[in-house]
């Protein structure tokens, strides 16, 4: 599964991002603005699975999603952690975190919860089949 998350543009306050999946284009993405954001990089993908603690965060997500189990977390982000693949539509909605969603504009992306469970879905089935590891390459471009 090859990820590519390129950086389009920077407003000052957020990033809007296209991201492609083997090489086609599959959602956008928003993340905060050069500065806050995390550094450019491939980085593996795994679920952020805990045994004796549920975050609020996971338990609002299982409460909103029937089919969520875990955070797709992306591994080894220099100086963060808990750097996830989440639902949100604007900049308030994200500290470093890459958002979902079908339409872009100047600041915002949009049907972030629809697009959340499409690449949610995708991702999770390859993880939990064991079968491959996924990566997502983020560019500056």
């Amino acid at each position: 599964m090859d990820i590519t998350h390129t950086r389009l543009f920077d407003t000052g306050n957020e990033t809007i991002c296209r991201v492609s999946l083997n090489g086609k284009h599959w959602y956008f993405s928003l993340e905060p603005e050069k500065g806050k954001r995390i550094e450019a990089g491939c980085y593996e993908i795994k679920k952020r699975v805990t045994e004796n603690y549920l975050s609020d965060m996971t338990k609002d997500y299982r409460k909103i999603y029937d089919w969520f189990d875990w955070h797709l977390e992306l591994q080894g982000v220099p100086d963060s952690k808990y750097v996830y693949i989440h639902h949100g539509n604007f900049r308030k909605d994200t500290k470093k975190c890459l958002l979902t969603g079908n339409e872009a504009g100047a600041t915002y992306i949009n049907n972030s919860r629809k697009t959340f469970e499409k690449v949610y879905k995708k991702i999770s089935e390859i993880l939990d089949l064991h079968e491959e590891r996924v990566f997502i390459n983020i560019i500056d471009e």
